[in-house]
């Protein structure tokens, strides 16, 4: 993986321990803004994971549109999972706050630690209520 958008090509499973907590996360493939019959298989694979294993998943917008997608798409997509996710928690946050912010939302930047831990422990808020499930992650 590397630190540009779309490097994802599976799911990667993975743990930390956060405290005396052993967190399972899963990284999905990026999903695109476009109708479900035009996604290919990785984005349907990523879906499946989505709707499948989550207690919580993370929706990370970049508010800089250095992945190449404009702030409108990114939630047009937000929405688009809110339609189709009904029993799963989305909590959107902004990486790159050390480029850009946008209000309303959770910020945070992974290239300075801004904003990490308080992303956290909102994750581990939905550990506590069911503590044998991973938390889920989507790339922007």
């Amino acid at each position: 993986m590397a630190e540009y958008a779309f490097t994802t090509k599976q799911i990667v499973v993975g743990h930390c321990e956060i405290g005396r907590d052993r967190v399972q996360i899963v990284d999905t493939p990026g999903i695109l803004d476009r109708p479900a019959h035009e996604r290919n298989y990785i984005e349907h694979q990523a879906l499946s994971a989505i709707t499948n294993v989550a207690d919580v998943i993370l929706f990370i917008i970049d508010a800089s549109e250095a992945c190449g997608y404009q702030i409108t798409e990114q939630l047009n997509l937000l929405e688009e999972l809110r339609r189709v996710i009904d029993d799963v928690p989305i909590e959107v946050v902004v990486n790159k706050s050390d480029l850009k912010t946008l209000d309303g939302y959770y910020n945070m930047s992974t290239a300075s630690g801004e904003g990490l831990e308080e992303i956290v422990d909102l994750l581990l808020t939905y550990r506590e209520s069911s503590p044998s499930s991973p938390l889920m992650h989507i790339e922007e």
